[in-house]
């Protein structure tokens, strides 16, 4: 299993979905000409997008986004950790829902919750996320 420095798997989930995405840091090194920063938006992969099936703000169906996430998430990134990015505050912010949730109803995949914080999702772009979720992971400001 691959833990190394080599990569960094994060989950953005707002009100619509969720996306589960892996970010091959190795790559980034290599050079930081302008061509490599461009290039870089092709690094992520983008395992998997899990709708949210309606917009209602009904616990039950957000319950059942919340196990489908939960499940795409121990599926994509097995056993590795990751960080959680979120959009918005109080109500809105649904990355904030789904940590209180993992932490009742699946200690295993709540284990492995890097950070959470906060990110324009509707505007964030491949990059920004990535360097969102490094700052995570380097003890950053939420």
């Amino acid at each position: 299993q691959d833990q190394g420095e080599g990569s960094l798997a994060v989950v953005t989930v707002d009100a619509k979905g969720a996306r589960i995405l892996t970010f091959d840091l190795d790559e980034v090194k290599v050079t930081d000409s302008a061509e490599k920063v461009r290039d870089k938006q092709s690094v992520a992969r983008h395992l998997r997008t899990v709708e949210r099936q309606t917009g209602r703000d009904d616990e039950n169906e957000l319950d059942a986004f919340f196990t489908e996430l939960a499940g795409a998430i121990k599926l994509d990134l097995g056993d590795r950790s990751f960080v959680l990015l979120g959009h918005g505050k109080g109500k809105a912010d649904v990355a904030e829902q789904f940590t209180k949730w993992l932490a009742e109803h699946d200690k295993s995949v709540y284990d492995r919750v890097l950070g959470v914080a906060a990110i324009d999702l509707p505007a964030a772009t491949d990059s920004d996320i990535e360097q969102r979720a490094l700052e995570v992971t380097r003890g950053g400001a939420l």
